[in-house]
């Protein structure tokens, strides 16, 4: 009985491979959930395990398939970092950029050094170039390349299967030595202590981090009713009363006049007896009352609209200024009233004061009455409504231009030479989502949909290479599973270790900015979630976003390279 039902379930997903597409991304899932100590398995792990196994019982799945997934993760990747990669390549980002760009560089001789070494051919070369890197597009592009090299069937297949193996051993490798090393080695190489580092940092910045999803039961901003009694605030403006608290952002939302709550401008005088509805931090307002008279609960008064707001920063002419200087812009009117909650960049929450610059592409999270709200998001960039639309046309318009000019190959000494189609899908998100950052009126992808995009897009497609290197798998480990192990062990961490001692004694970098920005570009976010465990601190992040946008460049166009290198 067992077997019969054994024999029906393989046949069925031999002849209906759909199945066990959507069987391995389940699979790989649950397994990507288990935690090896304090380190999780993760998604991509967990799905090539799982398609390995399945593709024991000889499941064949389409090559097509396989690239079209691999098309949506690239150009999801691409439209998520587009804006912080072209920040990477102006002046105030260029240090970071420059470590990621060695980095990345690195990670590439590092891998075919070991290669040359160790005697691995092209197949196992490029899969190890690919995972202990952490660079699944990597993979993507190594196997497109060298399917454009006319070479026979037969072969395409055998270095296929050497990838995914290779693949699989040194990813989970280079995720661990990447997470361990810089969050235990790296902070003594650079001879600090992280977490006082990261205290150091925050104390400059006027930051207070705290645990991903909890949040304190603290309101940092707040909006209190006070009853005028202060002879020096009678018959003065809204406008003085609001400067008269040097060096504190104090706001007028809603005046009670005579009973009536009346509307009223910056010129409006102000009367002793009026109710007063004043927002401004929790603490500055404790300390308003003994000189503008008792607080009040006046319920109705604070009935007017208040929101909170997620605002995409793309205002040319303000990009790079502070904070403190925007909020003076035109005499501060831009931000009245206008509290910022929180700084987001490239997926990423930073902390943040007064002296933090801005770039083109962060998310201010904005609070306060909804017509300051409107009116400064109408003013710094555009607001980023929950919405469940996205621009279909222009996702696929830029899809198909971006992979129709990666197919364009040109002979070099008569080796074909191109992006591949994966290639150009990633410039092709890198521009649209740069794009969407400056014109915002076109071009977008909700970032849940972006989210999708991502994640289904990588996994199916490492899903397909798992199921289509099964069936060889335990052979290449038991060809060249100990070489692996040393080669990943020794791609993965010799470039940190340059990066490091090149961020410190070359560009003198923050050395929390160091470890964020070797995180980035090794694009490996197991590690700076551990940084940020290890520092108790966000501030890691700070150097992650541009060397996450350029590693995602790099190590994915370096997938060609290193095909051509080890041919």
């Amino acid at each position: 009985m067992i077997d019969s039902f054994l024999h029906w379930f393989a046949e069925t997903l031999r002849q209906r491979p759909e199945l066990s597409l959507f069987l391995t991304l389940g699979l790989g899932y649950c397994l990507g959930k288990l935690r090896l100590g304090s380190l999780r398995l993760g998604e991509v792990t967990g799905v090539l395990i799982a398609g390995v196994c399945i593709g024991q019982l000889g499941v064949k799945i389409s090559d097509e398939v396989e690239s079209v997934f691999f098309l949506l993760f690239l150009f999801a990747v691409g439209y998520g970092v587009g804006p912080q990669f072209f920040r990477g390549l102006r002046k105030d980002g260029l240090p970071q950029a420059v470590l990621a760009a060695v980095i990345c560089t690195c990670c590439l001789l590092a891998a075919w050094v070991a290669s040359k070494i160790l005697g691995l051919g092209v197949g196992y070369g490029a899969g190890l170039f690919a995972g202990a890197s952490t660079m699944t597009s990597a993979l993507g592009v190594a196997d497109a390349t060298l399917a454009q090299r006319h070479i026979p069937e037969a072969l395409q297949e055998l270095y296929a299967g050497q990838m995914s193996v290779a693949f699989s051993i040194t990813y989970l490798v280079g995720t661990i030595t990447a997470v361990w090393f810089l969050s235990s080695m790296a902070p003594k190489l650079l001879g600090i202590d992280l977490q006082a580092e990261a205290r150091t940092l925050e104390t400059a910045l006027g930051a207070a981090e705290s645990e991903p999803g909890v949040h304190s039961a603290y309101h940092r901003f707040a909006t209190r009713t006070y009853i005028l009694q202060n002879a020096e605030f009678a018959g003065v403006s809204v406008g003085q009363l609001e400067a008269a608290f040097s060096g504190h952002r104090v706001f007028v939302e809603a005046i009670r006049h005579e009973g009536r709550i009346i509307d009223f401008t910056a010129d409006s005088p102000l009367a002793a007896g009026d109710v007063l509805a004043l927002s401004s931090k929790s603490a500055h307002l404790i300390e308003l009352q003994p000189r503008l008279g008792p607080e009040t609960d006046d319920s109705e008064l604070l009935q007017f609209p208040a929101i909170t707001l997620d605002v995409v920063f793309t205002n040319k002419r303000l990009t790079g200024k502070t904070l403190r200087e925007i909020s003076q812009l035109e005499d501060g009117h831009i931000t009245r009233g206008v509290f910022l909650k929180s700084l987001t960049r490239s997926s990423q929450a930073l902390p943040f004061n007064a002296t933090t610059p801005i770039d083109r592409g962060d998310i201010l999270q904005l609070s306060g009455s909804k017509r300051d709200v409107e009116r400064a998001a109408s003013f710094l960039g555009y607001a980023d409504r929950p919405t469940d639309t996205s621009d279909m046309a222009m996702m696929g318009i830029f899809i198909f231009a971006g992979a129709l000019l990666g197919a364009v190959s040109l002979n070099f000494n008569h080796i074909p030479l191109s992006l591949s189609t994966s290639g150009g899908a990633l410039l092709a998100g890198l521009l649209l989502g740069w794009l969407r950052s400056v014109h915002p009126t076109f071009g977008q992808v909700p970032r849940p949909a972006l989210w999708v995009l991502s994640n289904l897009g990588l996994t199916a497609f490492i899903a397909v290479v798992g199921i289509t290197a099964g069936p060889g798998f335990l052979t290449g480990v038991r060809e060249a599973g100990l070489p692996l192990l040393i080669a990943g062990v020794f791609s993965s961490i010799v470039p940190l270790t340059i990066g490091i001692y090149f961020g410190k004694y070359v560009l003198r970098l923050n050395p929390i900015i160091i470890l964020g920005a070797c995180a980035g570009a090794r694009t490996a976010t197991a590690a700076l979630n551990q940084l940020q465990e290890s520092s108790g601190s966000k501030t890691p992040a700070m150097g992650y976003s541009v060397p996450y946008a350029i590693g995602n460049l790099l190590l994915t166009v370096f997938g060609v390279i290193i095909v051509l290198l080890l041919s």
